[in-house]
């Protein structure tokens, strides 16, 4: 699809039928996490079908590919023209548009029903606000936004990585000018930020409708060896942490955090 052919970008032109009926299809990805399948889970039950909905930060598009199965119009805002190249070769039912480097100017306004940004996607700012406003501008009103971040402080990393006598690495996330973290193709400089910052952000511009932590009492997935030599342990955990992870204060100390904004009228 050329950029004068996407209805959500700027300059746009009729949209010929017979380019959406040319395009290949395949089959999804089946590379997922818990924190995916949970943001998705959220994502579902607070988008309005049908409705257009913009995902961010997920270069496999699992979120593509889930929200159109289950009857969403979906638009694939790809991160680097690499991925959209590769995703216009080999989409599903689902449009992309090029975000030109982080930032999403090149998108209309008003002109999606929500926004679904998969893990690490807000973590690439190092500050939030002029990310969220973005998605404010491009919401239609009573919009709603689910962000999925890496938080600032993760409990479980901190006492993962003291065992382990690497005192240096347990605070690494609180470093101002971000850390390094392993990319699909090379490691990447990100921020971390806590909830406490996406609520002063999101002053003005959103309603904050939930908050839920992952990995508040459960090792996160890269310490895979905890997960496979305490199975047990870590199932009984995350029973527990299923219970928990939505309340206030500790739905901020997880390794990640999901937040429902609702944008205002």
């Amino acid at each position: 699809m050329t950029d004068e052919h996407n209805p959500y970008l700027p300059g746009y032109r009729s949209f010929p039928k017979a380019a959406r009926a040319s395009e290949l299809r395949s089959s999804p990805s089946d590379v997922t996490t818990d924190t995916s399948d949970l943001a998705l889970e959220l994502a579902v039950s607070s988008f309005a079908i049908p409705g257009t909905i913009l995902t961010l930060g997920n270069a496999r598009a699992f979120h593509a590919h889930a929200l159109t199965a289950r009857g969403f119009h979906v638009v694939m805002a790809a991160p680097s023209k690499k991925i959209l190249q590769f995703h216009r070769r080999n989409t599903n039912g689902f449009e992309q548009v090029l975000s030109a480097g982080k930032r999403l100017d090149c998108i209309k306004d008003s002109c999606v029903d929500g926004i679904l940004a998969g893990k690490g996607w807000l973590n690439g700012f190092r500050t939030i606000g002029p990310a969220l406003y973005d998605a404010f501008r491009i919401l239609k009103d009573n919009g709603v936004c689910v962000l999925v971040l890496r938080n600032r402080f993760s409990i479980a990393e901190c006492l993962a990585y003291i065992q382990h006598g690497q005192y240096r690495r347990a605070f690494e996330r609180a470093r101002r000018n971000g850390a390094f973290i392993p990319g699909d193709e090379r490691d990447v400089l990100a921020w971390y930020h806590s909830l406490r910052s996406v609520k002063r952000a999101a002053r003005g511009l959103f309603t904050i409708q939930k908050v839920v932590g992952l990995n508040i009492i459960t090792p996160p997935p890269s310490f895979r060896h905890i997960h496979d030599f305490h199975p047990r342990l870590i199932r009984a955990a995350a029973r527990v942490e299923a219970r928990i992870r939505s309340l206030p204060i500790l739905a901020a100390l997880g390794d990640y955090f999901i937040v429902v904004l609702e944008r205002f009228e």
